[in-house]
């Protein structure tokens, strides 16, 4: 039979749950009744069938293995909501991106799917707007007080401050306002290793000309998988170095062939071949 509660968080389940609406566990499947136990009623025995043709094993997610995602949307379909995105924020002076990127993300999470089930995203873009107003806001600002006097570009230190606050504020409000079969996402972040990561780090990438830039991507993706957490399930991540540097390599190598490329056209114009 079925569990009356979860065994993860507690919670109560209907009959026939294969996940729990609170927290996402699985719920195990139904054990076979033993032989010659005690006799069941019709009603049990019907749904005691049910949970167990429902528990059988025709898809990963009941033998516990991986699921892959899938995404359904399409190319043409899209680019009507990105030209429009970009038209209606350019008229209205920016106002309306704050409706765009809802608009953005409410397609993308829509159309992406995991064992059945699509993504949410329930911001509100009046929200969204209000967050972006008190950026601008600060910067005009901050830019007004450095243009009277010089000595207010010490305020920079406190930017430097709350910047952490801000990315995990940020990081949280995004996980919050994400579900996936009616349970929301969450963010629980830390105040010094995002300090480390996003202040610190960015000045270390400067200072090696871009070399360190993957280890930035690892630490960055590492700290946002960690903090995550769906119902009371939290995340791992653990991101390869290797294929972040393999990609800043490719990356590197497009501009320099192109420039090889152009090099060698010159020269050969020059020389008359062409």
């Amino acid at each position: 039979m079925i569990p009356n509660f979860c065994a993860n968080c507690g919670a109560a389940l209907p009959a026939g749950a294969r996940f729990c609406s609170s927290c996402g566990a699985a719920v195990p499947p139904v054990p076979p009744p033993a032989q010659g136990g005690p006799s069941w009623s019709p009603v049990q025995r019907e749904r005691d069938r049910a949970g167990a043709v429902d528990s059988a094993p025709r898809a990963p997610s009941e033998a516990g293995g991986e699921l892959a995602f899938t995404f359904q949307g399409r190319a043409g379909e899209y680019f009507g909501i990105w030209i429009v995105n970009v038209l209606l924020s350019l008229i209205t002076l920016g106002i309306y991106s704050a409706w765009a990127k809802v608009r953005r993300v409410r397609y993308f999470y829509g159309n992406t799917w995991l064992d059945g089930h699509n993504f949410e995203y329930h911001a509100r873009p009046s929200r969204i707007l209000i967050g972006r107003l008190i950026v601008v806001a600060v910067l005009v600002v901050y830019q007004v007080l450095v243009t009277i006097s010089p000595a207010f570009a010490v305020l920079l230190i406190i930017y430097a401050f709350v910047l952490p606050w801000a990315v995990n504020t940020a990081l949280a409000f995004n996980a919050r306002m994400t579900s996936y079969r009616n349970v929301r996402f969450a963010f629980r972040g830390s105040y010094w290793p995002a300090f480390g990561i996003y202040l610190g780090m960015p000045i270390a990438v400067l200072l090696s000309a871009g070399l360190l830039l993957p280890v930035f991507s690892r630490l960055s993706a590492n700290y946002v998988g960690n903090g995550l957490s769906y119902g009371t399930a939290r995340f791992h991540t653990q991101a390869r170095l290797g294929p972040l540097y393999a990609n800043l390599g490719l990356a590197a190598l497009i501009p320099v062939c192109a420039i090889g490329l152009a090099v060698l056209l010159t020269v050969a114009a020059s020389s008359g071949r062409f």
